[in-house]
C-alpha cells in the first residue's frame, strides 16, 4: 500500500525531541507499508534534509505572517467554490498547500505545540500562545482542503481563549493520540472523547544502544537555555551558580564525571539553544573540577540516544531528554513544572523525580541527587523491568494511528 503523508508544526531537527518525534513515527510507518512519501515543513530545509532523508522539506505554511493569511485566505476561497461543484485548483497552487492537498493524510507532531507556555515572562507567554494560534491555523487550513488529519504524540492542556477554535477543529479531526493523562482529562473536559486515544510519547519506541561498556560512570546533565529563562523563579545568573555548585558538589562527593548534552542546537530564537547556557556554565567553573566535565557540543538525533547509555543518573529541563535517559535506564531528575511529564513519573514511580521550577534550590536538588545515587542500581533494575509495559504503551498509539491510516486510504 502506498501513503502519502504531509507532516505539519514541526518545523526543524535543531530540536532534537521533535527530531526524534518525527524520526520515531516515520520508522513505525516505514516498516508497516510498502511505499511513503513524506513531506514535512521546514524552517531550515538544508539542514533538515539530511535529517530526514525520507523526506522532502517545503516552507511551512506559517513560516511568516503573510504566507500564513495568504493560505488560509486561498483555503476558504478554495473550499466555498468546492462545495457548489467548482474546482478552483488553481488557487491552491502554492508548494506548501500543494503537499498539503496531495497528502493521503496531515500529521501534526507538534508535541506540545497545543499547550501554551505556564511561564515567567509575560511576552515569551504571549509569543507561545500566538505560536499555538497559528498551529490551529495550520489544522485549520488541511481540513478545509479536504485532509485527513492526526494529532500524534500530542500534548494539549490550557487553550484559554484559544478554546472554541481548538473545539471545533479537534471534532473533526481523524485521531489524537495523547502522550500524559492531564491532556486526555482536559480533552474529555472540552467534550472531546470519540477520536482520543492513550500512550507513551513515540519516543519510548526507540531501542537502546546496546553498550558493553561499564556502566555508571557519568552524570548526564541536560539543561534548558529557554526553561532557565522564561520558567523558573531564579534568574539566569543564579541558574548558571546552581549547575556550578552542583557540578563540584557531584564530582567531590560521589567520583563521578559530568557529561553535559544540548536538546536543543538552535532556532528562531538565541534561546532555543541549549548549549548557550552550557557554554557559560562551564565557563564559570574552576579547572580542578572542568577536567572531570564533558561536553556533547553537536550531538545528532540519530545518535543522542547512545550518548545516555553511560549515565548512572540524569538531570533534565525537556521531555525527551528524560525519555532518552529513561530508556537507558538511568534514574532521572526532572526540572519542570509542565503536566506533559506526569504520566512518565507515574509509571516509574520514586525512580524517575520532579522537582517543581518553583521549588528550585541547590538544597532541594542534592536531596534529589543523594536519594537517587544511594539507589541507583535499584532504580535501574526496576526502570528496566517497566519499560517492556511502556515501550508497549508506545506502539499502542503507534498502532492506532497505523489503524486508521489504512482506514483513511
Amino acid at each position: 500500500m502506498n501513503l502519502r503523508i504531509h507532516i505539519i508544526n514541526n518545523f526543524y531537527s535543531l530540536n532534537l525531541g521533535w527530531a526524534l518525534l518525527v524520526i520515531s513515527t516515520l520508522r513505525f510507518l516505514e516498516k508497516n507499508f510498502q511505499k511513503i512519501t513524506c513531506t514535512i515543513e521546514s524552517l531550515y530545509p538544508q539542514h533538515d534534509s539530511k535529517v530526514y532523508p525520507m523526506c522532502e522539506t517545503i516552507e511551512p505554511i506559517k513560516s511568516n505572517f503573510k504566507t500564513l493569511v495568504s493560505s488560509l485566505v486561498r483555503a476558504i476561497l478554495w473550499r466555498i467554490f468546492h462545495e457548489v461543484g467548482v474546482e478552483l485548483d488553481g488557487v491552491i497552487n502554492t508548494k506548501p498547500m500543494n503537499s498539503l492537498r496531495k497528502a493521503d493524510v496531515v500529521i501534526d507532531l507538534s508535541g506540545d505545540g497545543l499547550c501554551p507556555a505556564k511561564s515567567v515572562s509575560p511576552n515569551y507567554k504571549f509569543k507561545r500562545l500566538i505560536s499555538t494560534f497559528t498551529n490551529l491555523l495550520s489544522i485549520l487550513i488541511a481540513i478545509l482542503l479536504g485532509k485527513r488529519v492526526i494529532l500524534f504524540s500530542s500534548s494539549i492542556c490550557d487553550l484559554g481563549l484559544l478554546e472554541p477554535l481548538a473545539i471545533a477543529l479537534l471534532k473533526r479531526v481523524e485521531l489524537i493520540v495523547v502522550r500524559d493523562q492531564y491532556s486526555l482529562k482536559y480533552l474529555d473536559k472540552l467534550g472531546i472523547k470519540h477520536n482520543v486515544a492513550l500512550a507513551t510519547d513515540a519516543v519510548f519506541s526507540l531501542e537502546p544502544v546496546v553498550n558493553t561498556m561499564e556502566k555508571g560512570l557519568e552524570v548526564c546533565i541536560c539543561p534548558s537555555y529557554e526553561a532557565s529563562k522564561f520558567f523558573y523563579k531564579l534568574d539566569l545568573d543564579e541558574i548558571k551558580n546552581l549547575y556550578v555548585k552542583l557540578v563540584r558538589y557531584l564530582v567531590e562527593k560521589y567520583g563521578v564525571r559530568i557529561k553535559f548534552i544540548p536538546s536543543s542546537l538552535g532556532g528562531r530564537w538565541d534561546h532555543e539553544d541549549d548549549r548557550v547556557l552550557i557554554r557559560e556554565i562551564v565557563g564559570n567553573m574552576d579547572r580542578d573540577i572542568l577536567e572531570h566535565v564533558g561536553i556533547v557540543w553537536n550531538p545528532k538525533p540519530e545518535d543522542v540516544l547512545e550518548e545516555f547509555s553511560n549515565c548512572k543518573l540524569s538531570i533534565v529541563s525537556r521531555m525527551h531528554s528524560a525519555i532518552l535517559s529513561i530508556i537507558n535506564s538511568a534514574p532521572t531528575i526532572m526540572i519542570t513544572h509542565s503536566s506533559k511529564f506526569e504520566t512518565v513519573l507515574d509509571l516509574f514511580e520514586e525512580c524517575v523525580v520532579r522537582i517543581d521550577p518553583e521549588k528550585l534550590d541547590f538544597r532541594n536538588l542534592v536531596e534529589k541527587i543523594d536519594y537517587l545515587m544511594n539507589k541507583a542500581d535499584l532504580c535501574r533494575n526496576y526502570i528496566d523491568s517497566k519499560l517492556p509495559e511502556v515501550r508497549k504503551l508506545s506502539y499502542k498509539g503507534l498502532e492506532t494511528m497505523e489503524k486508521i491510516i489504512r482506514e483513511i486510504v
